[in-house]
C-alpha cells in the first residue's frame, strides 16, 4: 500500500515537474523570438499602436508606484481607483503595492499585440527588500511560484492569481479548457504533495531516519535555487544572499538536530555528570 502510494505520488510529481520545465523552456524560446523581432523591426506597424492603459490600484498608490508608472516607457496610461470607470483599452491591475520596471508595461502591451491569442499577461514586479521576517517569507513564497508565471504564459492560461500584476485587454474573456485543466491539475498536485510531505515527516519522526525528508528538502532547495536564479531584477550577490537565508538552511539545521545521537545517562562520562549537575 505504501509502495503504491509513493509510486503514484512520485509519478504525479515528476510528470508535473517535467511539464513545468517544458512550459518554462517554451516560454524562454518565445521570449528570445519576441526580443529578436523587436530588435530587428523596431518600427514595425504592430508596435506603432499604443493603447491607453488604465492602471487600477486596490489601495492608494504610493509615491514609488506613481514614480515608476510615470517613468514607464509606455506613456499612455491613467490612474484608476478600483470601482471607477476605466477608459483604457487595456487594464493593468497592481496588487500588493508592487512596483514595475520601466520597460515592463511596454513589453506586456507588445506581448498582447504580438501573441494574438493572449488576452492576459502576468508581469513580474520589482520585489522590495524585505524589512521583517514576514516579508522575507512572503518574498520566498513569490519566488517559489515564479516559474509558474512563465508556464502559464507559455500555455496561454488566462486564470492569473491575484499574486501578480496582470495586464489584460478590456474585453471580457471566457475561461478555456486550458484554465480548467490547469486549475484541476494544480489542485491534485498540491494535495498529493502535501500528503507526501506529511507522510515523510511522520516516517522520519517515527523511525528516526530522515533520509527521505532530506531528499525532499534537497529537491525543494534546487527548485528555490532555480527560482531565485531566474529572477531578473536581483544582482548576483543578492541572489546568493537570498539562497543562503532561505528556509532550506533552517531545515538543514533541523535535519542535523534530528541526526544527532542521544547520549544515555549511564554511558555519560564523569565530566558529563558534572555539567548536568551544574545545569541543575
Amino acid at each position: 500500500m505504501e509502495l503504491a502510494f509513493f509510486v503514484g505520488a512520485g509519478t504525479i510529481g515528476i510528470a508535473w515537474l517535467l511539464i513545468t520545465i517544458i512550459g518554462v523552456t517554451i516560454h524562454d524560446i518565445r521570449v528570445v523570438a519576441f526580443m529578436r523581432e523587436q530588435r530587428q523591426h523596431p518600427h514595425a506597424r504592430r508596435w506603432r499602436t499604443r493603447p491607453l492603459v488604465s492602471v487600477i490600484y486596490a489601495d492608494e498608490p504610493s509615491d514609488d508606484q506613481l514614480s515608476t508608472i510615470a517613468k514607464s516607457n509606455h506613456k499612455k496610461h491613467e490612474i484608476v481607483k478600483v470601482g471607477k470607470k476605466a477608459r483604457g483599452q487595456m487594464l493593468l491591475t497592481l496588487p500588493n503595492n508592487d512596483v514595475l520596471a520601466n520597460d515592463s508595461l511596454r513589453n506586456a502591451v507588445r506581448k498582447i499585440q504580438y501573441y494574438v491569442s493572449h488576452r492576459r499577461v502576468e508581469i513580474v514586479p520589482v520585489f522590495r527588500s524585505p524589512q521583517t521576517i514576514t516579508e522575507l517569507f512572503s518574498l520566498y513564497k513569490r519566488l517559489a511560484l515564479l516559474p509558474f508565471v512563465s508556464f502559464r504564459e507559455a500555455m496561454n492560461i488566462t486564470t492569473a492569481p491575484s499574486l501578480w500584476p496582470v495586464l489584460s485587454d478590456k474585453n471580457t474573456y471566457v475561461p478555456t479548457w486550458r484554465d480548467t485543466t490547469y486549475a484541476t491539475t494544480k489542485w491534485i498536485v498540491s494535495v498529493t504533495n502535501l500528503a507526501v510531505l506529511c507522510y515523510i515527516c511522520f516516517f522520519a519522526f517515527m523511525t528516526a531516519q530522515p533520509d527521505l525528508l532530506l531528499l525532499y528538502v534537497a529537491g525543494f532547495g534546487l527548485w528555490m535555487l532555480w527560482s531565485i536564479a531566474s529572477y531578473p531584477y536581483f544582482s548576483f550577490t543578492q541572489k546568493l544572499t537570498l539562497f543562503a537565508l532561505s528556509p532550506i538552511s533552517l531545515w538543514y539545521f533541523g535535519y542535523l538536530a534530528l541526526r544527532a545521537p542521544f547520549v544515555q545517562i549511564h554511558d555519560a562520562s564523569p565530566m558529563a555528570y558534572a555539567r548536568i549537575a551544574m545545569l541543575k
